[in-house]
């Protein structure tokens, strides 16, 4: 082996280069998740989006999503998922309704819902929190079946990143429903991140 590096060394330099750049190139992400903060700023996230007249909104520290419909048949209100990044968990946060009301949205008819179990004291809207890291969203298209089905395998996803880090979050619903993201949580001053 000393003797085949002596006789060639450039053969040698040409094949541990390309392997040193790859183990470089594949390191820098494990190593940022070391160097860089976890994420610290919860989000929340709409399945089956609303029409663009849908807003969400914070009203005295309690989160209200106002749908219009003007589809020719009632509505069902959008899913809305809160993310907790320090756990790494979404969970599906459900409407303050009456006993028998339902969801659902009357033709030509617009409607505020107030989302149980949350309060805050804000909501951002941006794509880049507080703290630094920037929300990714969109379709996570399967290389194999991109290939051999054309893309019938498509899987929503939801990751944060930073200077290198990258966190993959879990989403409720996988397959065509469209992932919205809809803003970050500012808490109230009394309560933790």
């Amino acid at each position: 082996m000393k003797n085949a590096f002596k006789k060639n060394p450039a053969l040698f330099m040409g094949l541990i280069l390309p392997l040193l750049m790859i183990l470089l190139f594949s390191g820098v992400p494990f190593f940022a998740s070391f160097m860089v903060a976890s994420p610290e700023y919860n989000f929340i996230y709409s399945v089956n989006n609303y029409n663009p007249e849908g807003k969400l909104r914070v009203d005295n520290g309690k989160l209200v999503v106002q749908v219009s419909n003007f589809w020719s048949q009632p509505k069902e209100a959008p899913e809305i998922y809160l993310v907790d990044v320090h756990s790494n968990k979404t969970t599906k946060l459900n409407f303050s309704l009456l006993s028998g009301e339902d969801s659902r949205i009357p033709v030509n008819k617009t409607r505020d819902l107030i989302i149980e179990g949350v309060t805050l004291k804000g909501l951002d809207t941006s794509n880049i929190a507080p703290d630094g890291y920037q929300i990714r969203t969109g379709a996570n298209d399967n290389f194999f079946s991109l290939l051999f089905f054309f893309g019938g395998d498509r899987r929503n996803s939801i990751s944060l990143s930073k200077s290198g880090r990258s966190v993959k979050i879990p989403t409720a619903t996988q397959g065509y429903n469209s992932i919205r993201f809809e803003g970050w949580i500012i808490p109230s001053p009394d309560e933790k991140l």
